[in-house]
């Protein structure tokens, strides 16, 4: 059987084509554009059953979007990310990414974070979401629970998270490794001609908060992908070592 075809993403950052770069990491989709490096980062290339991956070396590192690039238009969408919590915690909650328009998730914004609780009470990093669109009120996604391991630097394990949005009929989906464990109806709705030209990996609003762990790819679609297509992405690196918790979740409301 033919694998399922995927469009051409509007941003693609994948760590196995960006040692060469620095200062920064390029985006590979069709918006381009650059994400400025500001902190410490450690760098692995793949091996030994790991993906290349960055990795965070201290409280404030992310990656930046300067001058308004790279800017994207979103309506419905996609997001997906290739990630493994370490640890220790540096914050009440790790951001992962954050993805608005300006001013920052007033108008129009999609960002993620694992909540800090979770992992210290459970000992598994609970991921949020939380998305707005324009002229409508935030709102909280369910959360997907990953088996994500906090321990030393390279322990853990490897978790497709994908985040689905189809703007038409307000319906929101999350994926671990390529299984639904989220879903939601909503009233959200995302305007395309508005700008969002924040882009933040490994961080979101507040950079102190960011995420203590590791990412291999990050890449966002302005359209809705099926299953087939999700799991015909998720083909970089290593297959979970465990079971996934697919458990279901509210996070806090309050930053």
């Amino acid at each position: 059987m033919m694998a399922a075809a995927v469009p051409a993403p509007v941003l693609h950052f994948d760590a196995a084509d960006n040692a060469a770069h620095p200062k920064g990491w390029t985006n590979l989709g069709t918006a381009g554009g650059e994400l400025e490096k500001l902190g410490k980062f450690g760098f692995a290339e793949a091996g030994g059953g790991e993906p290349a991956q960055y990795f965070g070396q201290e409280q404030g590192s992310v990656f930046n979007s300067e001058d308004g690039e790279p800017s994207v238009n979103l309506e419905s969408w996609t997001i997906e990310i290739l990630i493994k919590n370490i640890g220790p915690l540096w914050g009440p909650e790790e951001q992962l990414f954050a993805i608005s328009a300006i001013p920052m998730q007033l108008e129009q914004a999609v960002r993620a974070w694992i909540d800090s609780d979770w992992v210290v009470n459970e000992g598994t990093g609970r991921i949020g979401l939380i998305f707005k669109g324009k002229d409508t009120v935030q709102e909280i996604a369910p959360s997907n629970t990953a088996n994500m391991q906090i321990g030393a630097e390279g322990a853990g394990e490897w978790h497709w998270v994908s985040f689905v949005y189809d703007d038409e009929i307000g319906y929101f989906e999350g994926y671990l490794d390529g299984e639904l464990v989220d879903e939601k109806i909503t009233a959200q709705d995302f305007d395309p001609t508005l700008d969002m030209p924040i882009v933040r990996i490994f961080a979101a609003d507040g950079i102190p908060r960011n995420f203590n762990g590791a990412i291999s790819v990050f890449t966002v679609y302005d359209e809705v992908l099926t299953v087939d297509q999700l799991r015909a992405n998720n083909t970089t690196a290593v297959d979970p070592t465990s079971k996934l918790a697919a458990t279901w979740g509210r996070v806090k409301t309050t930053y």
